[in-house]
């Protein structure tokens, strides 16, 4: 019987093996081990990044905004400079890797593109530049799904290439003590980014960062809204995700060092259309603070 980490190379090897599957033995692995950060990387990777984690490198996709018009169907929007459409075609990926597989194997063979729904902040700059309600979706090719799914791949391969050299293997199921001190020592980089995919420009204005004390009372906004789970998990589906999606715009543009009022504006101005149909105390204390930041 191969040892724990020659089975996770012969299964990286393999196309056929699952990369859902990969990462169940990886767990095993690296639980064994006693590697938590590797450990923690990997339960997301099965289980999916929440909204309030950093996702890896490699789940940042590309895709192309589109904007459903009467006549000519979903158009390509249009930036004033290459800056600004790469700022709105980057989305994080946060479903578990069991999803993605399922999605790719849902589109496979033909020649469909996924779609995501855009950040509410963005939805609300491109019904201000429009000034009408537009329908806007952000175009994914499969294949940028399936190189995510690659990466995993490789980064499983290259880990347990690591752990060979230094003679960990896992006989029989289980690491002597020695192996698991020795695995203490590698060090294996996954990239994480902050993806702000939500930064339409609409005119010179609109890009001016916020001052300090500004930022101080985003914050508060922010940390209230954190704060209020329960009350929260009460909103119907719609409005909890769309305040979980503008939440995170929020969180993002103040962890930039560098927020733009214009995106600030737009997610707040998302949020408070929620908050104002909702009862409660919670409601009525963030809408203060919002009403504090302007």
């Amino acid at each position: 019987m191969p040892s724990l980490v020659a089975e996770l190379q012969l299964g990286a090897l393999d196309q056929q093996q699952s990369v859902s599957g990969l990462l169940r033995k990886a767990l095993v692995v690296a639980t064994k081990l006693k590697l938590k950060d590797f450990e923690t990387w990997v339960a997301g990777e099965l289980e999916g990044f929440p909204t309030d984690v950093e996702v890896p490198r490699h789940r940042v996709l590309r895709g192309e905004l589109r904007m459903e018009r009467l006549r000519t169907g979903w158009t390509p929007v249009r930036f004033q400079s290459a800056e600004e459409r790469d700022l709105v075609s980057m989305i994080p990926i946060r479903e578990s890797t069991s999803e993605i597989e399922a999605l790719v194997a849902h589109v496979s063979g033909s020649d469909k593109n996924l779609t995501f729904p855009v950040p509410a902040c963005v939805q609300s700059l491109l019904d201000d530049q429009h000034q009408v309600p537009v329908r806007a979706l952000l175009f994914v090719s499969p294949t940028s799904l399936i190189g995510a799914l690659d990466a995993v791949r490789n980064q499983l391969l290259r880990w347990s290439l690591q752990l060979e050299a230094q003679g960990i293997m896992g006989e029989g199921l289980t690491f002597t003590a020695q192996e698991v001190r020795a695995a203490q020592s590698i060090h294996v980089t996954n990239n994480f980014s902050h993806v702000q995919n939500a930064q339409v420009q609409t005119n010179s204005t609109g890009t001016l960062e916020m001052t300090v004390a500004d930022q101080g009372q985003l914050r508060a906004v922010i940390n209230l809204l954190d704060a209020a789970n329960n009350e929260i998990a009460g909103l119907p589906k719609e409005d909890r995700e769309r305040l979980d999606r503008d939440l995170e715009s929020l969180k993002l543009q103040l962890e930039s060092g560098t927020p733009k009022r214009s995106i600030v504006r737009a997610s707040m101005a998302s949020i408070r259309a929620i908050l104002e149909q909702t009862a409660g105390s919670f409601a009525g204390a963030v809408l203060a603070k919002m009403s504090d930041l302007g």
